[in-house]
């Protein structure tokens, strides 16, 4: 999983690509193992848990991209993402990933792959 860096995040906040930044309280999901998530999340502040039968995967960092690998060949999430404690994200649809895929500012296929 990479990251995004600090010069990246902040053209997402005041740049023309604003994918929706919300806040989350502790234990909300953003998507369940098995669901077919239709978005990934870049964590802006706070953790998620990735937990696959209900143990503990993996515990994801802001700058982050979580839900990529699922979101992007439709299939089923092998991971619950939860969120600890207070955290932001931008939710990133499929219009928003196509916009950051052609913006030179991004390259997004290398940051997530």
């Amino acid at each position: 999983m990479k990251k995004l860096n600090d010069i990246q995040i902040r053209k997402l906040r005041n740049g023309d690509i604003v994918p929706g930044e919300r806040t989350y309280g502790r234990d909300a999901v953003l998507y369940y193992e098995g669901h077919t998530p239709h978005a990934c999340y870049l964590l802006l502040k706070g953790e998620i848990v990735l937990s696959k039968k209900n143990k503990v995967r993996e515990i994801v960092t802001a700058g982050h991209i979580v839900g990529f690998n699922n979101f992007s060949d439709q299939g089923p999430s092998e991971f619950t993402a939860t969120i600890k404690g207070n955290s932001s994200v931008f939710i990133i649809d499929k219009s928003t990933f196509f916009e950051l895929q052609e913006s030179p500012d991004f390259e997004l296929k290398k940051i997530v792959s």
